[in-house]
């Protein structure tokens, strides 16, 4: 139950931050791609394809990855969506090295949840 609230959390303060940057950003409804968030760029025509993970260890990333693979090639301008986990903190030097290695991005909250950083 804690990690199920910790990332309702995260994802809320997500949507916020999105909103104050004034960024588009969409859930995935439908039942085969319920994805936690896709942030569209209409300038540049990107998309980022974040999934929330209220845990950094590296099983819970496999999974997020394996889901945004699932999720990206569902959607209709996936060659321009980038993908990204966001987790509740900096994630360790394995993490970051195997995102890197998918091409996928880490994205983290401060510890107050205010501010998302990221590589």
């Amino acid at each position: 139950m804690k990690h199920k609230q910790l990332h309702n959390r995260m994802t809320n303060r997500l949507l916020n931050v999105c909103k104050e940057k004034n960024l588009t950003v969409e859930e995935g409804r439908l039942q085969s791609c319920r994805f936690d968030a896709l942030v569209r760029n209409h300038q540049t025509g990107r998309a980022l394809l974040i999934e929330v993970k209220s845990s950094t260890e590296i099983a819970d990333i496999r999974l997020a990855v394996g889901q945004l693979l699932d999720y990206r090639r569902q959607l209709p301008k996936k060659e321009t969506t980038q993908i990204a986990v966001l987790l509740p903190s900096e994630p360790g030097e394995h993490v970051r090295a195997f995102l890197d290695d998918v091409e996928a991005r880490a994205l983290w909250f401060t510890k107050d949840l205010k501010t998302i950083q990221g590589f």
